[in-house]
């Protein structure tokens, strides 16, 4: 065989004899938008909706809500971005993996935001036992009605964006001083936690819901704990 007729074969075999590369498609943008609604620890609607900072990760975008509560990022590159909806004594709010293709605008559904609660629990204490976690704390509040105590377990020590493992809720009526208890069986651990794990809790006081628990990328609940009014953190070794 020929030696140019040899080539010829050759290229079209393994290289399929593609020319130079052209210059590549232009990375499509865009504008995000959406709004927000910021309300008290009661649920009720707060007239000024502004200061509310959206982060946009990668690339540090972010853009701060006005005071009807709208927000708009303009000329944001297509890619998947991680969103932060962020308030200095509100529970952050956050949205993960979120995918824009860019040419064109995409509007985002509204997000609410929920104020902490004035109150707090300010001691913490746990008893393990053979077979049952037990925790006790004392309540901080000045009024005197029913709310939530929320007590969540990590494997690790509560920092900001911790994983969670789970999250408990005892209903108490407030006042200062007022105590409350909560007994924890092995057996509602599952299979997230075997005998042996050291396991991190804190209490935080709340309303209706789960107060700064979000989901991320793994589809683990994890918890914000920046700014929020967190008990004292104790350990123990599951039974």
């Amino acid at each position: 065989m020929k030696p140019i007729l040899f080539g010829i074969i050759c290229c079209l075999l393994f290289w399929g004899c593609k020319g130079d590369p052209g210059p590549a498609s232009p990375r499509l943008s865009g504008n995000l938008m959406g709004s927000v609604m910021i309300v008290d620890s009661l649920n009720r609607s707060i007239k000024d909706q502004s200061g509310v900072r959206v982060l946009l990760y990668p690339g540090i975008d972010s853009t701060i809500s006005l005071s009807d509560g709208s927000w708009q990022l303009n000329n944001v590159p297509s890619g998947i971005y991680d969103v932060t909806y962020a308030k200095s004594g509100f529970y952050t709010v956050k949205a993960f993996q979120f995918q824009f293709v860019g040419g064109g605008n995409y509007s985002f559904y509204p997000v609410r935001m929920i104020q902490f609660w004035s109150g707090s629990v300010t001691r913490l204490d746990v008893i393990d036992t053979s077979n049952i976690i037990r925790f006790q704390g004392t309540i901080n509040a000045s009024f005197a009605r029913g709310r939530n105590v929320y007590i969540f377990l990590s494997k690790s020590q509560f920092k900001n964006s911790v994983p969670i493992i789970g999250s408990y809720i005892i209903y108490v009526t407030m006042g200062t001083g007022q105590n409350f208890s909560y007994d924890l069986s092995r057996d509602y651990l599952g299979n997230v936690a075997v005998e042996g794990d050291i396991l991190y809790a804190v209490a935080v006081l709340g309303g209706n819901g789960n107060p700064g628990i979000n989901f991320n990328s793994n589809g683990q609940s994890e918890f914000d704990t920046e700014g929020v009014p967190l008990s004292n953190t104790v350990s123990f070794v599951v039974p």
